[in-house]
């Protein structure tokens, strides 16, 4: 009798939790949010931009934002267009009003509203301190962290800054580019180069697109000999699904 109560009870305490878990904006569903590197999302993007004028617009839980174009990195998008970028239920709005953002976004949908990359937002606040989205749980929206270098070095006790995310910025578009041009070639000693994993790359969370597309290519242009040679170089340096995705492929490839 006492173990049908306690089931009982259980059972309520989990619907209950469903409930509070339904009633929360961006929390209604178990969904694994990925957070690029901004090489990843410059790659990935069809438009990188800088925003200031920052206005955002709550409406039943859904975030928008109204913005002008202060920088134009990549895509069509003009200098001093306004555009209105959807952030839905998934982006929590910052506790202060941010002097800028740095944005990676996708092609405006039908309302003519743009969709971030993935975490593709870099928040820039007034004192020019930088903030990222990460997903620091899941099920969970996408919360706001201090920023991270990603391709430079800050000393010690260093604060990353608008300065700091410009001068990854001007190294992650280099990367992406250096990236495609491989790609596009079939460069196999350069595309290897981005198999392993980037120091970031703490949590399942932390995804890096060009490390998928780089395997993706050496299976399609390297030989079984190549790709053998090329697990043994990076098996401890790169993500399981890269070393999965080329031991997998290895295997099914005819003898030399």
């Amino acid at each position: 009798m006492m173990n049908i109560v306690s089931n009982l009870a259980r059972f309520e305490i989990q619907i209950l939790f469903a409930c509070i878990l339904m009633s929360c904006p961006g929390v209604a569903h178990a969904k694994l949010m990925p957070s690029y590197d901004m090489a990843s999302m410059y790659y990935k993007a069809d438009n990188v931009v800088q925003v200031d004028e920052i206005i955002y617009v709550q409406t039943n839980a859904m975030l928008t934002v109204r913005c002008r174009i202060r920088e134009v990195h990549k895509g069509s998008l003009k200098l001093g267009q306004t555009i209105t970028v959807s952030m839905g239920r998934i982006f929590l709005r910052p506790d202060e009003e941010p002097a800028a953002a740095l944005m990676f976004l996708g092609r405006p949908n039908e309302q003519d509203e743009y969709s971030p990359i993935a975490s593709g937002i870099k928040i820039i606040l007034q004192n020019n301190n930088v903030l990222e989205y990460e997903q620091r749980s899941n099920p969970g929206p996408y919360r706001l962290v201090s920023q991270k270098p990603e391709f430079i070095m800050l000393k010690q006790g260093e604060t990353y800054t608008i300065s700091s995310l410009k001068d990854d910025l001007v190294m992650a578009i280099a990367r992406a580019k250096r990236f495609q041009d491989a790609y596009e070639s079939g460069n196999v000693k350069t595309l290897q180069q981005y198999l392993p994993k980037l120091e970031r790359q703490k949590r399942s969370f932390d995804q890096n697109e060009l490390s998928h597309r780089a395997a993706d290519k050496l299976i399609e242009v390297a030989d079984k000999a190549t790709l053998q040679k090329i697990l043994e170089k990076y098996n401890d340096k790169c993500d399981p699904f890269v070393i999965r995705r080329l031991s997998q492929t290895r295997e099914t490839l005819p003898h030399e």
